[in-house]
């Protein structure tokens, strides 16, 4: 699986190649990345839900496979809370050759100098 996300500062895609390990394409997918970076190599593994928490039927599925996991591979996963964050917006999935590109559409943000929080997207 390939996503490409854009760079805000510069307009430029960050391209990540993961490795799914499990989903069932509704609530969750756990993915697993090798990175090479200049010191060698970084191990990662993600577990990505749809929503900001995932429910208690999807959390018991998913605990003896990233217990396995992290014993085969000398990792642990950090739950991160997603609290106080925006809605992230819906990505566009697009087939290619190779694999799936998910990317979002270029649009800008407008603020209207009368409300310093109003804000319209434009495409």
């Amino acid at each position: 699986m390939e996503i490409s996300l854009p760079y805000a500062e510069t307009g430029m895609l960050n391209i990540k190649h993961y490795e799914v390990i499990a989903t069932d394409y509704d609530r969750f997918a756990l993915v697993w990345r090798c990175q090479k970076t200049i010191f060698g190599h970084r191990r990662s593994a993600q577990l990505m839900s749809r929503r900001p928490e995932l429910d208690e039927k999807s959390q018991q599925e998913l605990k003896s496979l990233i217990q396995h996991f992290e014993a085969q591979h000398d990792i642990k996963f950090t739950p991160i809370r997603q609290t106080n964050c925006n809605e992230v917006p819906a990505l566009e999935v697009q087939e290619s050759t190779s694999s799936t590109s998910m990317t979002k559409r270029p649009s800008t943000s407008v603020v209207d100098p009368s409300s310093p929080i109003h804000t319209q997207e434009t495409n």
